[in-house]
């Protein structure tokens, strides 16, 4: 029973030393930045070299806004105390994040589903509250006397930011959020992880999902995972997010659909993961859609004829496909079969290879029942041509009276 005592406690500092690690981690600029008097960088004390080591005040991490850069207290090493760029500080003997992922912010996937679909009710199979709690919620706006609804009160999308030594999560463009001081960083291919400490929070919806992942105080590990447009997010080894990089095209069609319950969506390029594949396909005509072929074997949808183009998606076996368009033919796997342009019943268009596709049979009655109807057509047509013999007549006449009139006329005039 002791043995078993000592090794739980061993296990239990083991556990809380790794965690605690960014208490006594070490910070300096990891490259060469101005450190300012304020944090609206108004009046310059210094330039800050890199490899100067930092001193972060106020508690850890704090944070303000000066345009599209974050900035945090830092003591240099001189003493003088002033404001530096959140991403030109680092932690000693830890990895950094890539650029990619530090320099802009990310939003949760699904706001494209609700963007493809085209209707903001769509929003509610991701944050039903907005339904479940808002919906019948009218009120008169101050500021202009006008009646609001559900979806003139979203503050905007949530999603995470991302820096060297924090880490913002948040919701309704920040109307919710968790600050996380972020320890050293490990990195094994497109894969980061560190511990996070919850520093900090802010809520002003109480229907907020973050309060159930984090709390002030807490502490445990972050994982994220870099695939193309795409950040998957694990905590504490559960995947809970799938994030794709935010943009100006995006945040306006949504702020669109929300206000007008249509987009144009046109102009957004849509996200890819790494070898191509999309995790929601751009909207496409589906109109003109009707099955022609049938999939045989998972085959993959590739932007162009070719095997060296990037992969749209994988068609599932059985997946009905329209073929709109034949191109040049390829030998693969000893098939010989030309690429077809096609569109699938889920929504994709891209190239496949036909040799794994099967013609879908028609139905024989229902061939010989359109056929009947296009004869009966065609029949009545001709039917509608044989006209009476004294309308003819009747014709004739009036082309003779109409050259005789015009016959008149003329020699009246010379």
């Amino acid at each position: 029973m002791k043995k078993i005592l000592v090794i739980s406690m061993f296990f239990f500092i083991w556990f809380n030393c790794i965690i605690f690690t960014f208490a006594e981690d070490i910070y300096y600029a990891n490259r060469s930045d101005i450190l300012y008097r304020s944090h609206s960088a108004i009046q310059v004390i210094r330039e800050i070299r890199q490899g100067e080591q930092l001193t972060i005040l106020e508690g850890g991490i704090t944070y303000a806004f000066t345009g599209d850069i974050e900035r945090i207290k830092v003591q240099a090493e001189d003493g003088s105390i002033g404001w530096i760029a959140v991403d030109a500080v680092s932690i000693s003997d830890s990895e950094l994040l890539p650029v990619e992922i530090t320099d802009s912010s990310w939003i949760n996937s699904y706001y494209l589903d609700v963007l493809k679909n085209l209707r903001r009710e769509n929003l509610f199979t991701y944050e039903p509250f907005w339904r479940d709690h808002y919906y019948n919620y009218r009120y008169i706006n101050s500021m202009d006397g006008e009646e609001r609804s559900w979806y003139q009160d979203i503050p905007g999308m949530s999603g995470f930011s991302f820096h060297n030594i924090y880490t913002k999560v948040y919701e309704f463009g920040e109307a919710n959020y968790f600050d996380l001081i972020n320890g050293k960083i490990t990195r094994l291919n497109n894969e980061y992880l560190y511990s996070f400490f919850c520093t900090s929070t802010q809520i002003n919806f109480e229907e907020s999902y973050l309060k159930r992942i984090f709390s002030i105080n807490e502490k445990g590990f972050i994982k994220i995972s870099i695939d193309g447009d795409y950040l998957d997010v694990y905590i504490n080894n559960l995947k809970m997010f799938t994030l794709i990089k935010n943009n100006s095209e995006i945040i306006k069609q949504f702020k669109e659909l929300l206000g007008r319950n249509t987009c144009d969506l046109s102009s957004i390029t849509w996200p890819r993961r790494a070898d191509g594949t999309m995790d929601y396909p751009p909207p496409i005509d589906m109109s003109s859609y009707r099955p022609t072929h049938r999939v045989t074997e998972n085959i993959r949808l590739r932007d162009y004829s070719n095997t060296s183009s990037l992969i749209v998606t994988t068609l599932q076996k059985d997946t009905e496909v329209h073929v709109i368009e034949t191109g040049t033919s390829s030998t693969i796997n000893n098939i010989n079969a030309p690429w077809v342009l096609i569109i699938s019943s889920t929504g994709f268009t891209g190239w496949c290879f036909s040799g794994y596709l099967e013609e879908i049979a028609v139905n024989n009655s229902a061939a010989d029942a359109i056929a009947d109807t296009a004869k009966n057509s065609i029949v009545s047509k001709e039917e509608a041509k044989a006209l009476p013999f004294w309308v003819w007549i009747v014709i004739g006449a009036g082309v003779v009276v109409g050259v005789v009139v015009i016959l008149i006329l003329k020699k009246l005039k010379s």
